[in-house]
């Protein structure tokens, strides 16, 4: 469940938001901490706050910090579940305890992103780490125009969906298209 937009509310109204959430549902909630999108970032402190709550078990966390990790390890303990929503981060995320991501790039080439969190959460740095150099360039083509264009563009590429996407997304310009096409390539799916 993505922190609310638009009113930036206050770490007080973020956790009244998920404990209304966590008390309405008996399902496993995630919280997802995307502040480049919504304009509000919820703090480790209300993370360890909403940590106590029985259905509010982890976070996604798309801040790139990855310093975070560590800081939610310590205070919300060890069944607290943390996943990147950052490909370029993920792997240093996972260094610091997190447990895998929510991946962008697995739709494009999901056997590659997979055996890179493979090597990453049995701790073969140096496996985890070739994985990521070969999948960087993916990472970021995906994200070279307004998402999910560009991915909406790579799978359409694949055969495996249509390019279009709801406005107000257009589809991906040629420049992103190019880069797309090259880390395709690059990634050895295309």
């Amino acid at each position: 469940v993505v922190t609310p937009y638009y009113n930036r509310p206050s770490q007080e109204g973020l956790y009244a938001h998920y404990a209304a959430i966590n008390a309405a549902v008996q399902l496993p909630v995630l919280v997802y901490n995307v502040p480049a999108r919504t304009s509000v970032d919820i703090s480790d402190a209300t993370l360890a706050r909403l940590s106590r709550l029985p259905n509010i078990v982890g976070v996604k966390d798309a801040t790139g910090d990855l310093v975070r990790a560590t800081q939610q390890r310590i205070t919300c303990g060890s069944d607290w579940v943390m996943l990147s929503g950052d490909d370029p981060t993920a792997l240093g995320y996972m260094a610091h305890g997190g447990h895998g991501s929510i991946s962008v790039s697995a739709n494009v080439a999901p056997v590659q992103v997979s055996a890179f969190h493979e090597a990453a959460l049995s701790g073969d740095w140096e496996t985890a780490r070739r994985w990521q150099d070969g999948l960087l360039r993916l990472h970021r083509a995906l994200f070279s125009d307004a998402s999910p264009a560009p991915t909406k563009y790579a799978l359409s590429r694949l055969g495996l969906c249509e390019e279009t996407a709801r406005l107000p997304i257009t589809p991906a310009s040629e420049a992103s298209r190019r880069e797309v096409d090259a880390a395709l390539a690059e990634v050895g799916v295309a």
